[in-house]
C-alpha cells in the first residue's frame, strides 16, 4: 500500500530550501568551482575532483551528492524505501520558511499575471503552481517541489529585467535595415540559446536605445553582464517586440568589437 501521510506544503518547501543550501555547502567544499546552480534539483550531483597524483599523473574521483528531493525527503521524515541512504536530515531555520513563503508567493504571483494577460503557461509551470495552491502535500510532490527555489529565482530575475527595459520607452532605430551601425553598449541580459549554439545579449546604448544581437557560443568576443562595450554591426530589425513592453529594440547583425 503506498504511504499517503500528508505532510504541510510550507513545511514541504522549507525542507526544500534548507537542503538546497546544505547540498550548495557539499558542493563548494568538494570543488569551490563546480556550477551547483545548474544541477537537477530532482537527480544526484556528481562532482569530479583532482586526486593526489599517482603512478602515472594525476587522476580523478568522483564526489557523489544526493538529489535536493532525497534530502527533503529524509528532513520531512517520509518513509521511502528507495530514498538515498547517503541523504541525511537537515536543519531548517526561520529563515528558510521565510524563503519558502516568498518564493509561493513570487511563482504563485507570476502564473497569475501571465493569465490574467493571456500568456501561455507551459505544462511544468502549470503543473509547480497548481501544486502550490493546496495546503498539504504526499511524498510524490517533493520531486516536483524541489524546482521551487530554481524557478523562483528565475522569475525574480526576468521581473529585474522587465523593470530595466521599462527604462527605455522611448528607444528609436540607430538606422534603417541594412546600414552599418557603431554604438557604446551595456549588457543587462544574456541568455544562452542551446538549440541554435548562441548567445542572446540584451543592452542598451548611452543613449537609452534597447540592442540586441546574437553571438555564437564559441566565438571569440563574447560580452559580461554589467559590461560597457563599443561595438559595429549591421541593423536586421528596429521594431517593439513582445518582450521589451512595446518599446522599439534595435537588433543587429554581424555584430564585432570596434578595433
Amino acid at each position: 500500500m503506498k504511504n499517503k501521510e500528508t505532510y504541510p506544503l510550507i513545511d514541504a518547501v522549507s525542507a526544500v530550501f534548507a537542503s538546497v543550501e546544505y547540498q550548495a555547502k557539499l558542493a563548494k567544499d568538494a570543488d569551490p568551482e563546480f556550477p551547483i546552480e545548474k544541477s537537477k534539483p530532482s537527480a544526484p550531483v556528481y562532482i569530479n575532483i583532482e586526486v593526489e597524483p599517482r603512478e602515472f599523473g594525476i587522476d580523478t574521483d568522483t564526489v557523489t551528492l544526493p538529489a535536493i528531493s532525497a534530502y527533503a525527503k529524509k528532513t520531512l521524515g517520509m518513509d521511502d524505501r528507495w530514498l538515498d541512504q547517503a541523504a541525511i536530515a537537515v536543519e531548517v531555520t526561520d529563515k528558510h520558511r521565510e524563503d519558502a513563503e516568498k518564493a509561493i508567493a513570487t511563482i504563485s504571483n507570476k502564473v497569475m499575471m501571465m493569465v490574467l494577460k493571456g500568456t501561455a503557461v507551459n505544462g511544468f509551470i502549470g503543473s509547480l503552481s497548481k501544486l502550490l495552491e493546496n495546503e498539504t502535500i504526499v511524498s510524490r510532490d517533493i520531486g516536483l517541489l524541489s524546482y521551487v527555489p530554481k524557478t523562483a529565482r528565475q522569475f525574480a530575475e526576468t521581473a529585474k529585467i522587465d523593470e530595466k527595459k521599462t527604462q527605455f520607452m522611448n528607444s528609436r532605430p540607430l538606422g534603417q535595415i541594412g546600414d552599418k551601425v557603431f554604438a557604446t553598449v551595456t549588457v543587462f541580459n544574456s541568455r544562452v540559446m542551446s538549440q541554435y549554439e548562441s548567445v542572446l545579449y540584451e543592452t542598451h546604448d548611452d543613449a537609452g536605445n534597447l540592442v540586441t544581437f546574437f553571438k555564437n557560443e564559441a566565438a571569440k568576443d563574447q560580452f559580461e553582464v554589467g559590461g560597457t562595450y563599443k561595438i559595429n554591426g549591421k541593423v536586421k530589425v528596429a521594431a517593439p517586440t513582445p518582450y521589451s513592453y512595446g518599446a522599439l529594440v534595435n537588433t543587429l547583425n554581424y555584430v564585432r568589437l570596434q578595433k
